[in-house]
């Protein structure tokens, strides 16, 4: 059961085309089927193993099992494999076992000559997916034809009849149907979208973290190892999303997090996010609209975000480190902007950068007027005044070198323009109505703790119990957003009729 040398070359390059094809066919589990099951198949990892796959298979794959699940049917058809789908027809028959019609056993010898079949496929590529005298590619190929074959082999019909081909020349209609379908599909699709229409909304995350919950309330999670491998994947889920988000997929990020436990690892989540954002400061401003978005569901996890990040600007200030500093506080203006924390607290801000007036903290103060200056003229105009007659006086002053004196000026010129350059909030990145966002009234006292709260795992003695509060938490979330979604898209065809 040899690969195809050749093929093997295109592989990574078809997965990312087929990575966002969404047609089925009835061989195996459909794409919904296979993408579940590896996923699930995959939170259940070990540290080690998950880190060999992480390894083999790509950050943006990992995140997207629909592709890894059905690869080993994607690449069999031309409209999702038109170049190279003749190259993998000879995996065909490992897809399945059959049986001689109405003999309810298995004989190996007799059903699966030469290891032709699913067993003979999962025995080989198990072999073939650690084997060492194999390279890295070669194992890429395994994996994927394991994570499919796994899937199809708990699929009952593909351990079926050899006269009716696994179910599918047994025909009928399902659920009142007007269409008529066969058995085989049944199982593949029928069944599986039915549940998710009439229970989860089709939200296909919905019914995977009800899978999810299945299978852990049989799992003891009082173990340290448990919990520690929990831990390690809710830090490289909250790294790869965090890394990856931008403005078109602020909400299913925000969805995914919530999917990966962000209840629980808050600290984890606070720490990552100021860390990336220093790394990445130009996506500060979607950064923080999505903290706007969870703060307005969990005000706790914003208020944590908010005290570590004040936390952070006072220790970078105090160390001189001007580069994370500037980052810090050009983030800290952000939050005002987007009402997570109270206009005092900027105000707090301007007035400590100028206590003790260096090149530096002026610089600082520049850069956090221009951030939140058209927040405060309309929030907290004299304040604002009063700020501006103190530069005003240091611009006289020698103790400044010349080119912080021409920010001063620069800055009077973006002052008397009304900051018309400075957005507020960037077009696009107010996710939230002001009246229902949880404003946080901090000042730059309000440090947080560092320690086991952050990028720390601890041992928690009452996980299950607290796990199933959480799941309520996240289930109550999860629902309400898919509410509001439902909702902002009526409101989208409403618009689009009358217009």
């Amino acid at each position: 059961m040899m690969s195809n040398i050749n093929s093997i070359s295109s592989l990574w390059l078809l997965l990312i085309l087929i990575s966002g094809v969404t047609v089925q066919h009835v061989h195996g589990w459909g794409r919904v089927g296979h993408g579940l099951v590896a996923r699930l198949a995959y939170s259940r990892l070990s540290r080690q193993a998950s880190d060999w796959v992480t390894f083999l298979v790509p950050d943006f794959l990992v995140e997207n099992f629909t592709a890894v699940g059905s690869w080993a049917d994607d690449i069999l058809y031309p409209d999702t494999n038109p170049l190279g789908h003749n190259n993998w027809q000879w995996s065909r028959p490992l897809h399945y076992v059959n049986t001689p019609d109405w003999v309810c056993n298995y004989d190996s010898q007799r059903d699966c000559k030469y290891d032709i079949c699913i067993e003979g496929a999962l025995k080989n590529y198990s072999r073939r997916a650690v084997a060492t005298q194999l390279d890295d590619m070669q194992h890429k190929e395994a994996l994927l034809f394991l994570i499919h074959y796994v899937g199809n082999v708990h699929q009952p019909l593909h351990a079926g009849f050899a006269g009716d081909l696994g179910g599918n020349k047994i025909k009928g209609v399902f659920m009142n149907s007007q269409f008529t379908t066969n058995l085989h599909s049944l199982w593949d699709t029928g069944a599986i979208n039915s549940r998710l229409s009439r229970d989860f909304k089709s939200d296909i995350n919905l019914y995977y973290t009800h899978l999810h919950t299945l299978m852990a309330s049989s799992i003891d999670e009082s173990t340290i190892e448990y919990q520690q491998s929990a831990w390690e994947r809710f830090k490289k889920n909250i790294n790869c999303q965090l890394n990856n988000v931008n403005t078109s997929n602020l909400s299913l990020i925000i969805r995914e997090l919530f999917h990966n436990n962000i209840i629980r690892s808050c600290g984890l989540f606070a720490h990552r996010i100021i860390r990336v954002q220093i790394a990445s400061p130009f996506y500060t401003p979607v950064y923080a609209a999505l903290v706007s978005v969870i703060n307005t569901m969990l005000s706790k996890i914003g208020e944590l975000t908010a005290k570590y990040l004040i936390s952070s600007f006072r220790r970078t200030y105090q160390e001189n480190d001007k580069t994370n500093c500037l980052a810090t506080t050009t983030f800290i203006g952000h939050f005002v902007n987007q009402n997570i924390l109270h206009n005092m607290l900027a105000l707090g801000m301007l007035v400590f950068l100028l206590e003790n007036p260096t090149d530096n903290s002026v610089e600082l103060e520049i850069e956090f007027l221009k951030m939140c200056g058209k927040k405060l003229s309309q929030v907290s105009p004299h304040g604002l005044d009063s700020v501006f007659s103190t530069l005003k006086k240091l611009l006289h002053q020698s103790t400044l070198n010349k080119h912080t004196q021409f920010m001063i000026e620069a800055l009077f010129a973006i002052g008397k323009d009304q900051f018309k350059a400075n957005p507020i909030i960037q077009l696009g990145l107010a996710l939230v109505d002001e009246n229902v966002q949880f404003t946080h009234m901090m000042t730059l006292d309000d440090l947080c703790e560092s320690g086991p709260m952050f990028n720390i795992f601890q041992y928690d003695d009452q996980y299950e119990e607290n796990e199933k509060e959480y799941e309520k938490i996240r289930r109550k979330i999860l629902v309400h957003s898919s509410h509001d979604k439902e909702g902002n898209e009526k409101k989208e065809e409403q618009g689009s009729d009358i217009a």
